[in-house]
């Protein structure tokens, strides 16, 4: 991640959210706050998807990832994501 230190980070195919990890803490690094991303994504593997859910809540990373068993790349936004 290059830039901008805020904003959503969106990835289709999260796998086990290492992207989002790694965003978080590029952010953090750079004297932003973990509040100033909005994370977001789906994964079609059920078992990659809880572990990425599982991922994200061991770091205390707020999320919306979905799981999407049709493996079709979805633009679905809840309320606190969406804008």
């Amino acid at each position: 991640m290059l830039q901008p230190y805020q904003g959503r980070v969106y990835d289709p195919c999260c796998g086990s959210g290492g992207m989002f990890v790694q965003s978080e803490k590029f952010v953090e690094d750079h004297a932003g706050r973990r509040g100033d991303i909005a994370i977001y994504g789906q994964e079609s593997n059920y078992t990659t998807w809880r572990l990425c859910k599982m991922n994200l809540a061991v770091r205390g990373i707020d999320s919306d990832i979905r799981w999407n068993s049709e493996g079709v790349v979805s633009q679905k936004r809840t309320a606190r994501f969406a804008g």
